[in-house]
């Protein structure tokens, strides 16, 4: 089979690259034979002509693989070189001004700027002439002496010069092929030797740099730029050091000096860019961009950095059009691929969005941003097996990768795997501890685990970090919902209530009393029970965050002394650990709008059990549950239930609606019955909690139409200290609980309604037996 074109070019490389330098030579001629104007034959033929120093030779070939081809930067190099070689400076220097203009790399040709001058000639010593008494033959023997100390001093300084030449030659090939160790030892070796030759420094600042010794690579560079202050590549140098170290004021100055003294450096005018796009400047940071790619079209690494400061500026479409140009002139641009997909995410184009970040991974394997960018878009189409796989691989491949352990997070919750959620999620903060989106995510998943306390702090220290995200501050306020109701501020302010239990404290305590109080809340009553006169009060609160306001309330108002507060339930204090004996008094307040609800049943029956003095007392002693036949209003039928609105019938999706209604009533309501209790609880006299189930029978005192049931609470708090939260006779904090019927009935005067309900040990029910 008949060899192509490219195939014999691979053929002699690989040649070439073993040392085959005849089989090469053999292969590339091959090629001419064909297409004599082939830029890569010519180019690499060129190379072993030069190896056999036989740089003339090398000249007509370089330049022919130039003409054929003058955007290969490394043709530029080898053709300039030749003509170093071959001491044509002025054509050196022509070609070299040519290279400038065609966007070959700065740090390259600075590497060949020290080669155009010419090896210096030693000036010749000026004749003694001025002793005009010496003699003929003196002047002479004089002249004689004059002369061999200037051809000493001239091969004296010829050797010095030829010395340090081939050591620069030595170390810039030390540096371009990546043999840093070399490199540094000569060029130390060099700025030992050659204080005051700039390129030794220079270089000596590069190697720091590649090798991350910013700190060094400052210094070398800085005394670059001191020996040369017109060198505007130095200058440039300094300014990639100093960004590197995070020092970006001093960068910009020597980007912005580096462009003053070469307006056309246009990897200046990118690197001024970066600088800028790290001080937030992000339109100042889009002209330096924009500059550079002025200067060279296809300069992609500007393209794409270019596309990055459009992102961050919100102009989707702008940046999607400048990863597009960077990938059109670099294909094989892995990251402006990535940045791209990133971009199309958001703009919603999730599937394009997929294919680029799957393009990026194709180019690079084990680029670990793209693996997790792709999570990100999987995980926004739903795919979130396939998003917890990019995230996993992400972190494979980069360990300390935080935005993967919290994105993984993230998706773990979204999978409802809430204990591993909580481990990627920790891992993500330890690696960076000021990660707001990471504490955030914790906290929505300790918030769905029930530890809402530990999911409060996160969300806080999420704003702490991040004081604008709205994101944590949405769903703090759902944690602090839940962890303090907001019942807890209306309960507060509610005067008869307060002022009931008062006025109950003070007849219950005795000078010297021992007193617990279940359910501290703000400590309102245990104050009290302080004010009272008891000599300590102990109060126990489950919620972390109300027990800590808590304290800081009781110390505010000056009982720090009397009053301790423990974070526990009361279900959980030890006498003689937590208590250091059974209480006098218990106070307790963990009743429901329906009495029950809040666990009040067995919360003090175990109280009563364990913590109570026998013959102790409590507040409350007992209670009942009240309930009546409701009437009809505007304000109740239009809160729970629906017939007709703008003419049409609605009144089918009350088929569909609850029965039981918890309402903050501003009207009083209409009673078709008197109040009947359906339930009553004594606390000193129950010893277990049992179900009751009974059926009530509801006379009507008034002709009317009834909705349902309202209930509402009565409760003995003391002696005869009572306090009840009648419907429409006081502003009760708690709301009042409505039971509605499946059907209103019409009730007139003397008719029953056999009522079915239900007391369970947290819960009570009613409803109409038809």
């Amino acid at each position: 089979m008949e060899l192509t074109i490219e195939q014999v070019l691979q053929q002699g490389i690989a040649a070439h690259k073993e040392r085959k330098l005849e089989e090469a030579e053999r292969l590339y001629r091959a090629i001419l034979q064909s297409q004599p104007l082939h830029p890569d034959a010519n180019h690499n033929l060129g190379l072993i002509a030069v190896t056999f120093n036989k740089a003339d030779a090398a000249l007509p070939l370089f330049k022919t693989a130039l003409e054929a081809n003058p955007k290969i930067e490394q043709f530029w190099l080898s053709y300039i070189d030749a003509l170093i070689k071959e001491q044509q400076f002025e054509n050196a220097k022509q070609v070299f001004e040519q290279a400038k203009t065609q966007g070959v790399a700065a740090e390259k040709l600075n590497v060949l700027e020290t080669k155009l001058t010419p090896t210096a000639q030693v000036n010749e010593p000026k004749l003694d002439v001025q002793n005009k008494s010496l003699s003929f033959s003196q002047k002479r023997k004089k002249l004689s002496e004059q002369k061999n100390r200037k051809k000493k001093a001239t091969k004296q300084n010829l050797k010095a010069n030829n010395s340090s030449q081939q050591q620069l030659t030595s170390l810039l090939e030390h540096y371009q092929n990546g043999r840093f160790s070399d490199a540094e030892k000569l060029a130390i070796s060099i700025t030992h030797e050659f204080p005051s030759h700039q390129l030794g420094w220079k270089v000596l600042g590069a190697v720091y740099g590649q090798t991350g010794r910013n700190s060094e690579a400052v210094d070398a560079n800085q005394t670059a730029v001191a020996l040369s202050p017109q060198d505007a590549e130095a200058h440039s140098n300094l300014g990639n050091t100093l960004k590197e170290l995070g020092r970006l004021d001093e960068a910009e100055v020597s980007y912005t000096k580096a462009i003053a003294l070469k307006p056309n450096l246009a990897e200046a005018h990118s690197n001024l860019g970066n600088t800028l796009k790290e001080l937030g400047r992000l339109d100042e940071a889009s002209a330096s961009y924009s500059q550079a790619i002025a200067l060279k079209p296809d300069y992609a690494l500007a393209h794409n950095n270019l596309g990055n400061t459009l992102k961050e500026l919100g102009r989707l479409d702008e940046a999607e059009a400048s990863y597009t140009k960077a990938i059109a002139l670099k294909a094989d641009f892995a990251e402006s691929h990535s940045n791209l997909g990133v971009t199309l995410k958001e703009l919603g184009r999730l599937e394009e969005s997929e294919a680029s970040l799957r393009q990026a991974i194709a180019l690079k394997a084990d680029f670990a941003e793209a693996h997790s960018n792709l999570g990100n878009t999987l995980k926004e189409l739903g795919r979130l097996d396939e998003a917890e796989a990019s995230y996993t691989k992400a972190i494979a491949l980069k360990a300390d990768f935080a935005e993967s352990h919290s994105n993984l997070g993230a998706t773990l919750k979204e999978l409802g795997r809430l204990e591993e959620s909580e481990a990627s999620l920790r891992q993500a903060i330890a690696l960076k501890a000021d990660f707001a989106e990471a504490h955030c995510n914790l906290g929505v998943t300790l918030k769905e685990l029930g530890r809402l306390e530990e999911s409060e702090a996160s969300l806080r220290q999420a704003i702490k970090f991040k004081p604008e995200y709205a994101i944590a501050r949405m769903n703090l306020n759902d944690v602090a919902s839940a962890a303090v109701p907001a019942w807890h501020l209306s309960m507060m302010n509610d005067e008869v209530r307060n002022n009931a239990y008062f006025e109950a404290i003070k007849l219950a305590v005795n000078d010297g009393s021992f007193v617990l109080d279940i359910g501290t809340g703000s400590g309102l009553l245990s104050m009290m029970a302080a004010a009272s006169g008891a000599a300590e009060v102990i109060t126990c609160e489950t919620s972390t965050t109300i027990a800590g306001i808590a304290k800081k309330i009781i110390n505010s108002n000056g009982y720090e002394k009397n009053i301790s507060v423990i974070n526990k339930k009361s279900t959980e204090l030890v006498v003689g650990k937590d208590l250091p004996q059974t209480a006098d008094l218990i106070i307790s307040e963990v009743l429901s709008a329906e009495f029950v609800g809040e666990g009040v049943r067995s919360t003090i029956l175990d109280a009563k059990t364990r913590l109570l003095k026998k013959n102790g007392t409590m507040i409350p002693q007992s209670g009942s549950i009240r309930i009546s036949l409701l009437g009809n209003n505007p304000e109740i039928f239009d809160s729970v239930t629906v017939a007709g609105v703008n003419g049409f019938d609605l009144s089918e999706f009350n088929s569909i609606s609850r029965n039981k209604f918890n309402l903050n009533l501003k009207e009083k309501p209409i009673l078709l019955s008197n109040p009947e209790d359906a339930f009553s609880i004594n606390f000193y006299n129950e010893n277990r909690i049992a179900n009751e189930e009974k059926t009530i029978q509801l006379r009507a005192n008034r002709n009317g139409l009834c909705l349902g049931l309202i209930q509402w609470l009565k409760v003995q708090l003391f002696k005869d200290i009572e306090y009840e939260n009648s419907p429409g006779e006081n502003s009760s904090h708690w709301p009042t609980p409505l039971y509605i019927f499946d059907e209103p009935v019409v009730v007139k005067i003397g008719d029953v309604l056999e009522i079915r309900a239900f007391l369970g040990e947290d819960r009570v029910w009613f409803y109409h037996l038809t």
